[in-house]
């Protein structure tokens, strides 16, 4: 069963025409170090993701590559192109939930965290 989730979300990432990737609230190294990943794959795919941080990037992870696809503009949510938004790390229902709201359409949701 695990495998066929697995597959699932890299199918649907792989497809993806305009993935928004999202960070915990309390940018840690996992969440962040997770997100800038997918989107160095991403990026080898021919995509053009974005990274939303709730807050500026700490200077600790700074050193991380792909800084530039990161945002702190939740404007990014209300984008009618998004079409797959990936959470990292983000355990708090009510952080994702706030976040969604301006969202149009209906993209798919992906919540990866342990």
């Amino acid at each position: 069963m695990e495998a066929f989730v697995h597959q699932r979300i890299h199918d649907t990432l792989k497809a993806a025409k305009k993935p928004l990737l999202v960070c915990d609230a309390r940018i840690d190294g996992d969440s962040l170090g997770s997100a800038l990943a997918e989107a160095d794959w991403l990026m080898k795919e021919g995509k053009e993701p974005r990274v939303f941080v709730n807050t500026a990037v700490p200077e600790n992870y700074r050193f991380l590559p792909h800084l530039d696809l990161t945002t702190t503009d939740r404007n990014v949510f209300a984008d009618s192109d998004l079409d797959v938004i990936a959470f990292f790390d983000c355990s708090r229902d009510a952080f994702a939930a706030e976040l969604l709201k301006p969202v149009p359409g209906r993209p798919a949701i992906i919540n990866i965290d342990h």
